[in-house]
Formats: structure tokens, C-alpha cells, sequence
């Protein structure tokens, strides 16, 4: 039996880094973010994700986040790997979870999410 939980976080920090650039003008960039939860999940996460900008202004990313996270009482930890594209302002992403531990072990999922802003709410399946 499945379990949507409904989820909320803000962006509490967005670092973001071009690492390279092609002549047509497509770049690659890095960004390093931290995320708070306070619905649902419970917690602080990191994130490590790779964009890559088209000459159109649209961007598709890839990326890991950590989770130190809280679920209906319990704590572990969650591995979220994000892929998605940035279009109009709205980020569309979707997620899989790889790992849970913890008290949180065994836990499988997916999730997806739009944000056009610094605050996301995401619907995360755990089955």
C-alpha cells in the first residue's frame, strides 16, 4: 500500500557556479543548494545538481540531495537523485528515492514537483 505525503521546503541557499560555456553559447553550470522541510519531511537537505543552459534559456538538471529527515516520528536519512527541466520560470523535476536509513530504512519512492519560486511544495509516493 502507498503513502503520498505532501511536502513543503524552502530554499535557504542557491550557489551556483558556469563551469563552462560552448561557442553557440549552451553552458554548463554547478549549483550547491541547501533546502529546508517543514512539511511531510520533516528536516535540512543538501543539494548537488548540474545544469545545462540551451541557447533558448531553458536549462535540464540532474542532481543528489541528502536529506536529514523526519517522517511520522522517525529519523534517518534520504537520497533523493532529481532530474527535471527549467522552462518559463518553472522548474519541473522529478525524483527517486535511492536510499533511506535509519529509521527511515526500506523506504522506497518517487516524487515530483513545479516551483516558479524560492518556496516548493512536492508530493513525494512512498511505497
Amino acid at each position: 500500500m502507498s503513502e503520498i505525503l505532501h511536502c513543503h521546503f524552502d530554499v535557504i541557499d542557491w550557489q551556483e557556479n558556469k563551469i563552462f560555456q560552448t561557442e553557440d553559447g549552451c553552458s554548463l553550470a554547478r549549483v550547491e543548494a541547501r533546502y529546508h522541510y517543514n512539511k511531510g519531511i520533516i528536516g535540512d537537505s543538501r543539494l548537488y545538481m548540474d545544469l545545462i543552459y540551451s541557447i533558448d534559456g531553458d536549462s535540464h538538471f540532474t542532481g543528489l540531495e541528502y536529506i536529514d529527515a523526519e517522517i511520522n516520528g522517525k529519523h534517518g536519512g534520504l537520497v533523493l537523485r532529481h532530474h527535471g527541466i527549467h522552462r518559463a520560470n518553472v522548474a519541473s523535476g522529478l525524483c527517486e528515492l535511492i536510499i533511506a536509513t535509519g529509521k527511515l530504512a526500506g523506504l522506497q519512492g518517487t516524487a515530483r514537483y513545479e516551483a516558479s519560486s524560492m518556496a516548493v511544495d512536492l508530493e513525494l509516493t512512498l511505497i
